[in-house]
């Protein structure tokens, strides 16, 4: 575990451009932590203890189905924020978190964190704008699972990751394995193979390995609706 600086929180986006003075006391709650690949960061039903900021890999949410299989709920890279609805509404995780990749995590100490919360409006406000940006992803999966078909899932999140990149026309990374990115999408590994080839052979994107290119944003985007 290493210790954690206001320049280390500034690197997160949802601790950017708060004063220094209160960064300075999330940084003496925190601690930075490894994650080597599969290991968990909490289970479901754990109570909460902290918050969590990913500063580099990835990590994801999952559910167990009534079968024992993984669902994954979200795909977390760095920047992302996650842990925070447990520990406001002092419950149980709802879900489990793992590192799908190697990673490292920044760790809040909960109770420090509830503590700086009840005298700095700024930071509840970011606690707020999270949770209810978590809402609207978490509607927005509902209505793709029920309007889009796989190739229109793919699609959708193929032009979310060309929004976000810094450059255009960048190759979007997959961000996990094929089972594991499945699993996000709701389908199953072989149907995201076959999605892949059939847009890749359509000449609507090209796939190499994990990489994928848009070739053809117009087509993509008529999937994506």
């Amino acid at each position: 575990m290493n210790s954690v600086s206001i320049q280390d929180l500034g690197t997160i986006p949802f601790f950017a451009g708060l004063p220094d003075r209160l960064l300075g006391a999330v940084a003496k709650a925190s601690v930075e932590k490894p994650y080597e690949k599969e290991k968990v960061v909490f289970l479901k039903g754990d109570l909460p203890k902290a918050l969590f900021a990913v500063v580099s890999g990835t990590v994801r949410l999952a559910c167990q189905s009534p079968k024992g299989e993984e669902k994954v709920i979200d795909l977390l890279g760095a920047g992302r924020v996650f842990g925070e609805s447990a520990l406001l509404l002092d419950s149980p995780y709802p879900c489990m978190a793992a590192a799908t990749t190697p990673a490292r995590l920044l760790q809040i100490d909960g109770r420090a964190l509830l503590d700086l919360i009840d005298t700095s409006p700024p930071l509840m406000l970011r606690l707020a704008k999270n949770l209810s940006q978590g809402v609207v992803n978490a509607v927005r999966t509902i209505e793709d699972y029920r309007t889009l078909k796989p190739h229109g899932r793919l699609a959708r999140f193929l032009l979310d990751g060309r929004d976000d990149a810094e450059e255009a026309h960048a190759p979007i990374t997959l961000p996990a394995t094929k089972h594991v990115f499945a699993s996000l999408l709701g389908i199953t590994p072989e149907s995201l193979s076959r999605v892949i080839r059939d847009l890749a052979e359509a000449g609507v994107i090209e796939n190499r390995g994990r990489n994928v290119s848009i070739l053809d944003g117009r087509r993509l985007a008529a999937l994506a609706c």
